[in-house]
Parts: structure tokens; sequence; C-alpha cells
């Protein structure tokens, strides 16, 4: 009896652990490549937001190219008469929401934080890939307000110099991002160059799939 019990408690154990950890193949070069091919030339199969960004639904776009599979929660449907998607698919705080609580993603560091208080208006963390180290799996997430809701998510696709032309404090080389809206393919993560209106401000986040 005591050994019916105690092998029903493990199944239960390893199906509750089933439904909570992820359970997918997933291949960084194809999320990479989907993101080098469709930063700039989009992917006419998907809808291309444009009043509200299309960043989100762009990196969705590349997690589900390298394999990770649809839920009730985020999701793409194609249809004939005008597709469906979820919040947590297009909207930037929600995927950050869905990463963490849904797909068990890793949050890297608590923020980094470009200030005037800072000694010379420095990141944390800047461009040497102690941090962002993984192609593919990583999403970095940008607050640009610091008002705690998330406005705006790209995708880590390698480190070198950017093939933008952004440089930071004089150097092109840095951890790269892709992104939609605005559309730019393998640009310094932190977007300092392009953000002078709110880079004092902004706080940013980055999410790694395990």
């Amino acid at each position: 009896m005591k050994k019916r019990m105690i092998s029903a408690v493990l199944a239960m154990i390893v199906f509750v652990s089933a439904l909570s950890v992820p359970s997918f193949a997933y291949s960084r070069t194809n999320a990479v490549n989907y993101a080098n091919t469709y930063a700039l030339n989009h992917n006419v199969n998907y809808s291309y937001f444009l009043i509200n960004g299309n960043c989100a639904n762009f990196v969705s776009q590349c997690m589900y190219a390298g394999g990770v599979q649809m839920d009730g929660t985020w999701y793409y449907k194609q249809k004939v008469f005008g597709d469906s998607y979820s919040n947590a698919w297009t909207v930037a705080n929600d995927l950050k929401n869905y990463m963490k609580n849904n797909l068990g993603a890793e949050r890297l560091v608590s923020k980094w934080r470009r200030t005037g208080r800072s000694s010379d208006g420095s990141y944390s963390y800047v461009n040497n890939s102690n941090n962002l180290t993984n192609a593919g799996i990583e999403v970095v997430f940008y607050d640009w307000r610091g008002d705690g809701i998330i406005d705006h998510a790209s995708i880590v696709v390698g480190t070198g110099n950017s093939a933008d032309g952004s440089a930071y404090k004089g150097s092109s080389y840095g951890d790269l991002v892709n992104q939609n809206a605005t559309d730019r393919k393998q640009t310094l993560w932190h977007l300092d160059q392009y953000n002078t209106k709110n880079r004092d401000y902004t706080e940013i986040y980055a999410f790694r799939l395990s």
C-alpha cells in the first residue's frame, strides 16, 4: 500500500513538473537566422503593427522560429479574414511577463541604466559580453521612462561591429540586437545613439530562455 502511495506521489510530482517547465527543442541558429532575414524585410505572413509598434511581434516570430511552441497565452494564428494574436505575442510588457512566468526565462540583471549621476554617463554593463553571451535565446527589454512598464523589445543576435553604424564612446563594437519599430539590424544593444531623448531615464532588462 505504501509503495502505491509513494508511486502515486512521484507520478504527480513528475506531472506537475512537466506542466511548469517548457519542453521544446530550441535552435539558437534558427532564431538568429530568422532575425537577420526579417529585421529589415518583414515576413509577409505576419501583420506589421505600425501604430503600437512591431517589436514584440518580431521577437515572438524569432522565438517561434527558434522552437518555442505557441499555447493559449502566446500565439499568432493566420486566418483568411484577419489574423488573431495574443498580447503576450504582440505587446512588449506582456511578452516579458510570459517569458518570465510561463517559460521560466532567466533574468540576467536587475537592470542596466545610463544616468547623469554616473561619473561618465556609462551603463553598468557595456558591450563586453559578460552578460549577453547567447545569441538567439536572449531578449532585451527597454522601459523608456523608468516607470516599470516595458515599452520595447529586441533579440540578441551576436557580438561584433554594428552593421548600422551605431557607436558608443567612439566604438562600434559590442553586443548586437535586431529589432522592429524602428527596424534595425545588428545594432548596439543599448540603443544609446538613437535614444537621446530618454536615455537618462531608460531602464534595460534582459531575459534568457533556459
